[in-house]
């Protein structure tokens, strides 16, 4: 590297580990006021709860490296326009694209962090997030940490379901045992195609019920419903821990599973989503890079820099707003998981690229 890219490069790490402090700082900060009355409701100790918030960091540093990268760049590109650096640049013979170097350098090694930190570290943290949340924080929630093959025990039921959608409120292939109080012997089973969710609990669809005869020992009456009415005391709330599985499961380890679950012929379009939303998400910082260096090298940015960093975050709202838009698209089927979860990061790239081209 030469001096420029070094002096390039130190300018913009310590632009951007400034953002991140005080983005984590604020941070920590709203997310335990705003849960303060969750915890004390629980009893959560004041250590207890501070360790909550921190370990919601590393899966919000993720979200926000992007940002805190995109200003810095803003930010130290915006000074060395301001400070006629860059056109002592020019003088020397050297064009405002030689400072895409260190950039592009930088933005690499933010965005392996992000897959490093997406893999290993935001799982662990997660985990660790949702059970204390639906351990401590709500206790009466189910445990359901997948949303096919689920087994439950409730009171004097043995549930089995085969598969939960969230998005369209439904349960497939459903199987329920009663047993006797004083023992495990079953006195009745229901067996249901699918089912949905309604505010009393569910309504099974297809339905046959056995029913023990309690005159004759062993014998079962067998009826048939279009639509049956069971309430077990769970309803949809009790399953939005399953929205959460994928954030519990590392980059690899969903690729294991999605593989694993789509063998057993269950859909895996939202496993699919997650897990190319997991791979293009940290290379935000790459495809947003161009877009900074464009802003921080215009001559505006000299004479007001504020207006220059307000672009900024306006830009990154932007991108944010199509990522979750395309991502939206993606999990509905519309369009396919890769492109979905890449498109913006192509698009994005595409124009600072193409705005970079008319840069003199």
């Amino acid at each position: 590297m030469t001096r420029l890219d070094l002096y390039v490069c130190r300018e913009m790490v310590r632009y951007f580990f400034i953002l991140l402090l005080m983005v984590v700082v604020v941070f920590v900060v709203v997310d335990y006021l705003s849960n303060a009355d969750r915890f004390f409701a629980a009893g959560l100790s004041g250590y207890k709860s501070i360790y909550y918030v921190l370990l919601k960091l590393p899966r919000e540093i993720i979200h926000i490296l992007p940002l805190c990268f995109f200003l810095s760049i803003l930010a130290a590109l915006g000074m060395v326009n301001r400070s006629n650096e860059l056109i002592a640049l020019k003088g020397g013979g050297i064009g405002p694209a030689i400072l895409l170097r260190p950039v592009f350098a930088v933005a690499f090694f933010i965005s392996m962090f992000g897959i490093l930190l997406a893999d290993t570290i935001s799982p662990m943290a997660s985990a660790e997030v949702n059970a204390i949340r639906y351990g401590e924080l709500r206790p009466g929630a189910v445990q359901v940490q997948r949303k096919e093959n689920i087994r439950i025990r409730k009171d004097d039921f043995f549930i089995y379901i085969k598969e939960v959608n969230l998005d369209d409120e439904r349960l497939e292939g459903i199987r329920i045992h009663e047993l006797k109080r004083d023992g495990f012997f079953p006195v009745r089973r229901i067996l249901a195609q699918s089912g949905f969710f309604v505010d009393e609990g569910w309504v099974l669809e297809d339905v046959v019920e056995q029913v023990l005869d309690r005159k004759e020992d062993g014998v079962f009456t067998v009826r048939s419903y279009p639509a049956f009415a069971f309430d077990v005391g769970l309803n949809l709330s009790d399953f939005e821990r399953i929205r959460s599985a994928a954030s519990e499961m590392g980059i690899r380890e969903l690729w294991r599973y999605m593989h694993k679950i789509e063998r057993e012929g269950f859909d895996v379009t939202g496993y699919r989503v997650d897990f190319f939303g997991k791979t293009a998400f940290p290379f935000a910082s790459l495809a947003l890079c161009f877009l900074a260096v464009l802003i921080s090298l215009r001559p505006s940015m000299k004479k007001n820099m504020a207006v220059g960093m307000g672009y900024g975050i306006g830009i990154a709202f932007m991108y944010w707003i199509c990522y979750s838009f395309s991502m939206s698209l993606g999990y509905g089927g519309v369009l396919p998981a890769a492109f979905a979860a890449w498109m913006p990061n192509c698009l994005f790239a595409a124009l600072g690229i193409y705005g970079l081209l008319g840069l003199d």
